[in-house]
């Protein structure tokens, strides 16, 4: 039937082209000619199109291909066909499953069918092997070709290897729950703030630190993080971070239960590439031990340099009791006390105590004498006789005996410390302390301290006992030295000047001349008891010394070894003026041993003092004709040598003996003097 009409239709026109007449077939030949050249040119384009699409697909990092509805395969790509292990043209008009690579049928096959079936886009990832059997990963889209009616002509799909995509996204993933796990288990705070300065992040630590939940610190604004006084500082602090500034500072952040934590912030801006601020992120270390050291050193050192104070109140009072009063002011500012306040033993007597103390308003009372012994001491007594320091929560619990009411009620003391003085394992006194505020008991840290105090006040106690011992056995000493001088000395003299004034009467009567001789030599006598009695009193008075010239000095010593001896003395002493106090009381202190070792020793027939003072120089020499000695022979440990030298270089002098068996000696000693030293 068809075929007749197509016929019937041909001779219809061939009727038609029968009856055009000769131009009109030449039109439609040519319109006929251009329409073939047309369609030879899409054709020629069409090609092209497809080589250049053709092309792209096969160089494009991807698997592609085409199949039918049951999964024939119509086209693919050279990779994904080279993946496969063929050419392109081997696996064209072949069904899906005689070329996928074993084991991935199996799992491409269902997505490809729900592509079909429900003609819909399907995502799916698949795990396979390369050609080079590598493990790759790759992700898949299957895509229904739909006629305009919507009918499924066919499947493209789309895989893509995304190995390397899911090892970086894997290694980020790792890096992130590295990084998670070390910010949530730093041992310091971790803060994040978005623009408008509201915490979006916070880790375990920092919530540890200031006791606050997580879920109540997110979304809040971080001024919660800080004391009332510190909300202001902190807001200038971000101002820096929004104009791109990075700051390390101190604050103070406060708990959620009121207390506070002292912490170092470390603080940068978040931008993004364009420099647009985004944030901030804050790590926030806890400093609360780094503080309590640094007050706990504070504290030691304003200890130390209490002690200091105490040593050097120690070191320059006269006077123990005010040495004493003056520390206890101290000691009652560096705890702080109310009162503090020191016993101590008067002197041998027993039984007999002086008191100072620093009271509150007065500030310093005494010192006062207490009479009382240990044992009448309900309380003090026990601390004595240990000694053992102690600390009482409330005085007024104490069975106190009156003395120690008065004592130690007298200002209304609640809390006591008791620390004893001791020396040699004895409590040679008391050091205790006072504190009237309720709850305020003295710490084992403050009594230790107090220890170490009480060791300085025994030291002071027993360095004035040991002072007063000291200088009544000097006394005595020196007193022994005079008594011993005077009998050496100025004794024997008036004594000679005696028995020749008793026989002076007699002599004359008889020999008038003698007796002349008797008399002169009776006022020697008296001249030298005098100049010795005149020395005794110079060393009772030492400063008597520094007003005395110094050729007074060596006159009154000439004519005490003139008395002692009847040795003449000559003097040549030239320019004495100018003197220091200092030059002239060692140079008499140098010829005062001379001539005490001349009247021992030398036994000479005269004694020349020579002293010259020049500009730049002074000389003082003592020569005598006297036995003489070795001076190699007599050791540089001589007490009287050793002094000579000693005073000597006291003025920075050069001191030289000469002498020689037979032929008498001379000291000289030579210094310089104003710009000559």
């Amino acid at each position: 039937m068809g075929k007749r009409k197509r016929s019937e239709e041909r001779q219809g026109g061939d009727q038609d082209l029968e009856a055009l007449s000769p131009e009109e077939a030449r039109r439609l030949l040519r319109e006929l000619r251009a329409r073939q050249i047309e369609l030879e040119i899409e054709n020629e384009a069409l090609r092209r199109a497809t080589e250049e699409l053709e092309l792209i697909i096969d160089t494009v990092p991807a698997y592609i291909a085409y199949a039918d509805e049951d999964l024939n395969l119509l086209h693919t790509n050279r990779a994904l066909a080279e993946w496969w292990g063929y050419a392109k043209e081997q696996v064209v008009g072949k069904n899906y499953e005689e070329v996928a690579r074993p084991g991935t049928y199996e799992h491409t096959a269902p997505h490809l069918r729900q592509t079909v079936a429900g003609r819909r886009t399907v995502t799916y990832e698949l795990h396979a092997v390369s050609a080079e059997g590598q493990p790759i990963v790759a992700q898949a889209n299957s895509v229904p070709h739909l006629d305009e009616q919507g009918n499924v002509q066919g499947v493209v799909v789309l895989t893509l290897d995304v190995t390397e995509q899911k090892r970086v996204e894997e290694a980020l993933r790792s890096s992130e729950e590295r990084y998670r796990l070390l910010v949530e288990n730093m041992r310091e705070g971790l803060a994040v703030l978005d623009e408008r300065a509201l915490l979006t992040y916070v880790n375990d630590f920092l919530c540890a630190m200031t006791g606050w939940g997580r879920d109540e610190l997110l979304g809040q604004a971080s001024t919660k993080l800080f004391l009332a006084e510190d909300q202001e500082r902190h807001l200038d602090w971000l101002g820096r971070r929004r104009a791109g500034y990075s700051d390390t500072y101190e604050a103070v952040l406060r708990r959620k239960e009121g207390g506070k934590v002292p912490v170092i912030i470390s603080a940068r801006p978040i931008l993004d590439p364009q420099g647009n601020f985004l944030g901030s992120v804050s790590v926030l270390t806890d400093i609360t031990e780094r503080v309590e050291a640094e007050e706990a050193l504070r504290r030691r050192v304003e200890e130390l340099t209490v002690l200091n104070r105490i040593a050097h109140t120690m070191a320059a009072a006269a006077e123990l009791p005010a040495t004493l009063a003056q520390a206890s002011e101290i000691i009652g500012d560096l705890f702080p006390a109310h009162c503090a306040h020191i016993i101590w033993p008067e002197g041998e007597e027993a039984g007999v105590y002086l008191h100072v103390g620093c009271e509150p308003g007065s500030r310093q009372a005494g010192p006062t004498r207490f009479h009382f012994s240990p044992g009448e001491l309900a309380v003090l007594g026990p601390v004595l006789r240990e000694p053992r320091s102690q600390v009482v929560a409330d005085a007024r619990s104490l069975p106190l005996s009156d003395p120690e009411r008065e004592l130690l009620l007298h200002g209304h003391a609640e809390s006591v410390m008791f620390v004893p003085l001791v020396i040699g394992g004895t409590a040679a006194g008391l050091l205790w302390m006072g504190s009237y505020g309720p709850g305020r008991v003295f710490t084992a840290n403050e009594m230790r301290l107090a220890e170490t105090i009480a060791v300085d006040l025994a030291a002071a106690i027993e360095s004035a006992r040991l002072s007063r011992q000291a200088q009544a056995a000097v006394a005595a000493e020196e007193r022994s030295r005079l008594a011993r001088d005077l009998h050496d000395a100025a004794t024997q003299t008036i004594y000679a000047a005696t028995l020749i004034a008793e026989a002076l009467p007699e002599l004359w009567a008889r020999n008038p001349a003698e007796g002349q001789r008797n008399l002169v030599k009776l006022g020697q006598l008296v001249r030298g008891a005098l100049a010795e009695m005149r020395t005794l009193l110079f060393e009772l008075r030492p400063r008597t010394l520094e007003t005395v010239g110094l050729s007074r000095l060596l006159e009154y010593l000439g004519n005490a070894l003139t008395g002692r001896t009847r040795v003449p003395v000559e003097w040549d002493i030239r320019g004495e003026h100018e003197l220091s106090a200092d030059t002239s009381v060692a140079l008499y202190r140098i010829a005062q041993e001379a001539f005490n070792n001349i009247a021992k020793h030398a036994r000479p027939t005269r004694v020349r003092v020579t002293f010259r003072r020049e500009a730049e120089e002074g000389i003082l020499s003592i020569e005598d004709d006297g036995h003489g000695f070795d001076p190699a022979s007599v050791g540089g440990d001589k007490m009287g040598l050793q002094i000579m030298r000693e005073r000597a270089q006291a003025i920075g002098a050069k001191l030289t003996i000469e002498s020689a068996p037979g032929r008498g000696a001379t000291v000289t000693v030579v210094w310089q003097t104003g710009e000559g030293r």
